[in-house]
């Protein structure tokens, strides 16, 4: 669960960074940022993680062209920091079920065998299951990481200097 939690972290942040960039940088970010955020939907759709090399190799490729847009003053350092601890959590999460994949030998990793495989092992399912105030525990924990992360990456995108000021009003103040 919270590889899409991060992922959709990592998508904000790469679409905030495309609004008011250069054309070369837009597409390539919106695209990304789009990209991490259908996949988080899907991630928690499935109950798993769906296209495990891809995610592995976009997670590092995505890091690497976020230093690069930094170093070139195309992307500020906060939101570079941020999204590639992100986009390195998901990563390690896909190098995680691709091992467990290998040991298993199934493809798919033991959080990827999918129905059939807990239908077939009651008591595994029952091990695998968590209790659902733990798992209500695990959701806010998750996205109370990933808005610690997000919302200062977001104050210094090109969209974050045009946000209303938190804390001031806006509009008539006589009274």
């Amino acid at each position: 669960m919270w590889p899409a939690l991060f992922a959709w972290g990592a998508g904000l942040i790469h679409i905030a960074v495309a609004a008011g960039s250069p054309i070369g940088v837009l597409l390539p970010l919106t695209a990304l940022g789009a990209a991490e955020l259908a996949w988080g939907i899907v991630a928690l759709r499935l109950g798993r993680m769906p296209l495990v090399r891809t995610t592995l190799g976009v997670g590092v490729a995505a890091t690497l062209g976020g230093l690069v847009l930094a170093l070139f003053d195309l992307m500020a350092w906060i939101p570079l920091v941020s999204s590639s601890i992100m986009l390195v959590a998901v990563a390690g999460a896909a190098a995680a079920t691709m091992r467990g994949a290998a040991r298993t030998g199934d493809g798919r990793g033991a959080a990827g065998r999918g129905a059939a495989g807990r239908g077939a092992d009651a008591e595994s399912s029952a091990r695998s299951s968590a209790p659902a105030g733990r798992t209500l525990i695990g959701v806010v924990a998750g996205a109370l990481l990933v808005s610690a992360l997000t919302t200062p990456a977001l104050a210094q995108t090109n969209a974050g200097d045009y946000a209303v000021p938190h804390g001031e009003m806006t509009g008539h103040h006589g009274h």
